[in-house]
């Protein structure tokens, strides 16, 4: 094919919801396109062929995102390389044994931190990637019949392996949180928060007090009490606005940022190929 497929297709009935996944990928250099429902998001599939994965909601009005998996698969028998990867709010042990039997390479529950989802992303294309080679690679060995090469099973394989890869290097991060003395004690809402704050100053922004509150699902009062255990922890400094005395920017500590960073660059390390696929 002509264009080698490498859009992210981020399909989500809530506004915010898609637009935190729309930004956190696009902040990283991966293209993305957006649906607000499982109809519209089978529509653009079939007008772009640079699709290569799909982050879905599972839990939607209409075509939900179980389905839209089924009817991508059955729809798009001639696009192996599509992968999907399903994002959800309810942790449900039949949603997810659903999702990976379609062929997910991940399943991700909401709130997601953003690096998660950043490397999640990454291995779906990974994998889109793989298949596409291994697509080439067999139409150059082709009979010259003009009959089609019938679809085989091993893009299935291969997605299978992804998953399994995908759910590995996932645990390996959970592994690499628990050595660092720094974050091994943070729970999920404040690690996202670290990792908010992390990224607007490697990215040269101010991130105020009452943003990370709103990206915060709980309520207001918890967000708060979320970021003020984490300034006693020494990860978290607050620098007040000179210019409008109700307003307060938060910033990492020193020794926070160095934990952050170590763990990122292990990370990295766990990935082979990282650089290539963002």
């Amino acid at each position: 094919m002509s264009q080698v497929p490498k859009k992210v297709l981020i399909v989500d009935d809530d506004p915010a919801a898609r637009a935190f996944v729309e930004e956190v990928l696009s902040d990283v250099g991966f293209a993305c396109s957006a649906a607000e429902s499982g109809r519209e998001a089978l529509a653009i599939i079939d007008a772009d062929r640079e699709i290569a994965v799909v982050v879905s909601d599972i839990v939607m009005p209409g075509l939900d995102g179980v389905r839209l998996g089924r009817f991508i698969r059955d729809r798009f028998p001639d696009r192996p390389w599509l992968q999907v990867l399903f994002i959800t709010g309810h942790a449900e042990l039949e949603l997810a044994v659903s999702a990976l039997r379609l062929g997910a390479v991940d399943y991700l529950t909401k709130p997601v931190p953003p690096d998660e989802l950043v490397f999640a992303v990454s291995r779906a294309l990974a994998a889109s990637r793989a298949i596409l080679r291994s697509m080439s690679a067999g139409a150059l060995d082709a009979p010259a019949s003009g009959s089609p090469r019938p679809r085989e099973e091993p893009a299935v394989e291969t997605s299978e392996a992804a998953v399994r890869s995908a759910l590995d290097y996932l645990s390996a991060l959970r592994r690499l949180r628990q050595e660092s003395s720094t974050l091994a004690n943070l729970d999920e809402p404040s690690w996202t928060i670290l990792l908010e704050v992390y990224r607007a100053d490697i990215t040269g922004r101010r991130l105020s007090v009452s943003k990370l509150c709103a990206m915060d699902e709980a309520s207001q009062t918890t967000a708060w009490r979320r970021i003020r255990s984490m300034e006693e922890q020494g990860l978290l400094l607050r620098d007040q606005d000179p210019a409008d005395a109700r307003r307060s920017f938060v910033m990492l500590t020193e020794s926070a940022t160095k934990a952050v960073s170590d763990f990122m660059a292990r990370a990295d390390e766990l990935m082979p190929g990282h650089r290539d696929t963002a």
